[in-house]
């Protein structure tokens, strides 16, 4: 068997494997955009909105203050 015909024959088994590899690779990148895209979408779905954090703040801030106040009258 000269070169030729080995180079013949192990070239494409190369290839075929760097291809399947090139596969498995593509179809993970894209079975990774589909699952950050639903991230995405779980995320703005399900957390707290920065307007609707800062509204609660203040009421946890008002009830303190309350609690401040009642406490300063009892101890008068």
């Amino acid at each position: 068997m000269d070169f030729q015909a080995f180079f013949n024959m192990i070239l494409p088994l190369v290839f075929v494997a760097i291809g399947w590899f090139l596969k498995e690779l593509w179809t993970a990148v894209q079975s990774l955009k589909i699952d950050l895209h639903d991230l995405r979408t779980h995320l703005a779905e399900n957390y707290m909105h920065k307007d609707d954090f800062s509204d609660r703040w203040e009421e946890v801030l008002k009830a303190l203050h309350r609690l401040e106040d009642k406490l300063d009258r009892m101890q008068k």
